[in-house]
């Protein structure tokens, strides 16, 4: 991952092998902070990241990137597969 100040309360974090991914780790509520990012571009909490990666070699690579969060709007579980291109 690769990481960017966005201000005091906001850290903009992308994947290197999905690098057009964007979450945000950012306050919520008072002293609370959560990573937030658009899943089937609705605005959810993160909960989990999953990453699966063939290791056939010196650097693994990456196939799939899934997503599971909250949606803030509602508190219901959201789902995203990410299919990363060769």
């Amino acid at each position: 991952y690769k990481s960017k100040v966005i201000n005091d309360n906001t850290v903009e974090v992308s994947i290197v092998s999905y690098p057009s991914y964007k979450m945000y780790i950012t306050n919520v509520s008072e002293g609370d902070y959560a990573a937030i990012a658009k899943i089937k571009n609705e605005w959810c909490v993160l909960t989990n990241i999953y990453v699966f990666a063939e290791e056939l070699g010196a650097f693994p690579d990456v196939k799939y990137i899934e997503l599971y969060g909250d949606r803030q709007s509602d508190g219901l579980p959201c789902y995203e597969k990410l299919l990363v291109s060769a």
